[in-house]
């Protein structure tokens, strides 16, 4: 799949990109029965994943939005299954943990989900805000917070951050579909389990504001939410202060530790062919441990 200019210039402007029917039905029939086993291990370890994350349309696409044809394959492709919404999980977030927050630098890690059920008819889907991977993050995850927040910046003076917290900002519900495949930069603010309110399904809420919309007047998450993510990267030193983050955190340890697979001969003749560089950081780091 090759993009058009449009396509491109839409994600470096909003930092975003959301390609329709980007796979086929069978492939999202053999990803739901992968997410279902619930196992260990990146995706490409795990036959009913079809090694979509090497595949050459979706290599293609990274080419372009990155802007390299060096395209790293971080081992990070996660699934999550039964994935319900817990108190306090909706907030605006960002995954580029460490940041300089130099926005005149391009960002060289992004994100990409695959959610497998319809979120056009049913909420839980991600919520993003177009545009903020140029502006920082005042991350606030609870109404008292916001307030708090807002008395401290006043007292001290801090117009500028106060003007950051109260000022309109513009959000969307990106209502896919799980044929679909988003795409994000990192440095995009976004929530996910966004509420779609029954009467006006296109309006976004200000996620600490859904945690409080009553279930009469929202429309119903899907019991079984089910969400690949897989991570991407183009060379820089962004990429290597994440990669090394990422490595060290230890909820992931048994993740990384099924990627023993991924340094078989077979895995890198496959990423050679397709011309990636893979970095096994996390599963070379535990192993050790």
């Amino acid at each position: 799949m090759n993009l058009t200019n449009k396509q491109i210039n839409y994600y470096l402007d909003n930092g975003y990109l959301h390609l329709e029917n980007f796979f086929e039905d069978q492939e999202i029939k053999s990803f739901i029965t992968g997410c279902d086993k619930n196992e260990y291990g990146d995706t490409l370890v795990r036959s009913d994943f079809l090694e979509f994350s090497v595949s050459e349309k979706i290599i293609r696409v990274l080419r372009q939005l990155l802007q390299s044809e060096v395209i790293i394959y971080t081992g990070l492709s996660l699934t999550r299954t039964m994935d319900t919404c817990r108190p306090g999980d909706r907030y605006y977030h960002v995954d580029s943990h460490p940041d300089d927050l130099n926005y005149s630098k391009p960002y060289t890690v992004l994100n990409t989900g695959i959610y497998l059920q319809d979120h056009t008819h049913y909420s839980g889907g991600l919520k993003i805000k177009p545009g903020s991977h140029k502006y920082d993050l005042i991350e606030i995850k609870s109404i008292r917070r916001y307030l708090n927040l807002i008395l401290r910046y006043f007292l001290k003076l801090d117009f500028k951050k106060l003007y950051a917290l109260i000022r309109p900002t513009h959000s969307i519900n990106i209502k896919t579909k799980p044929n679909d495949l988003l795409i994000w930069n990192m440095r995009t603010h976004h929530s996910g389990y966004f509420v779609t309110l029954k009467l006006f399904d296109s309006f976004s809420l200000p996620p600490i504001l859904e945690n409080w919309v009553p279930n009469f007047i929202k429309k119903p998450e899907v019991k079984n939410r089910r969400v690949v993510l897989t991570s991407f990267a183009a060379p820089g030193n962004y990429t290597e202060i994440w990669l090394k983050s990422q490595a060290q955190k230890e909820r992931r340890r048994l993740h990384y530790l099924a990627n023993k697979e991924l340094e078989s001969k077979y895995f890198q003749n496959l990423f050679a062919s397709r011309g990636l560089i893979y970095r096994n950081d996390g599963y070379l780091k535990n192993k050790k441990n």
